[in-house]
């Protein structure tokens, strides 16, 4: 399973849906992991934020032990086919989503998202949404 930023962040703004599905995977002991880009859109939030420090802590406490998939040379391959057979379908989503997407597919892990419906235009992306 791989949590999708906005998963972290309904973790962190301590919503109920995300909190349900998150004890459940750990109850059934599935590893979460997160991508290089989701460590990138968690920081861009904080250095964002009106308190850098208070919310640094609050992010590294909850991602600071998951497993980190990158962006790699395949992911490249898969997410360049993937950004361009939706531009060409005139259904674009947003480039941070298309890289997570590729990562997932790459390595065959399930995207856990609330941004359904971005994430639904991708396909063979295996996706839960909450």
């Amino acid at each position: 399973m791989i949590a999708d930023t906005s998963f972290i962040i309904d973790i962190l703004r301590e919503d109920e849906f995300a909190w349900e599905l998150l004890n459940k995977f750990f109850s059934d002991k599935k590893t979460i992991y997160i991508t290089s880009l989701t460590i990138f859109e968690l920081w861009f939030g904080i250095y964002l934020s009106g308190n850098p420090t208070k919310e640094e802590k609050k992010v590294l406490k909850i991602v600071n032990d998951l497993p980190i998939l990158n962006f790699d040379r395949e992911a490249g391959k898969i997410s360049g086919k993937i950004n361009a057979d939706l531009i060409n379908k005139g259904k674009p989503i947003k480039t941070a989503d298309v890289l997570i997407a590729s990562i997932a597919i790459n390595n065959n892990k399930t995207l856990i998202t609330r941004d359904v419906k971005h994430f639904s235009k991708i396909k063979n992306l295996k996706v839960i949404s909450y």
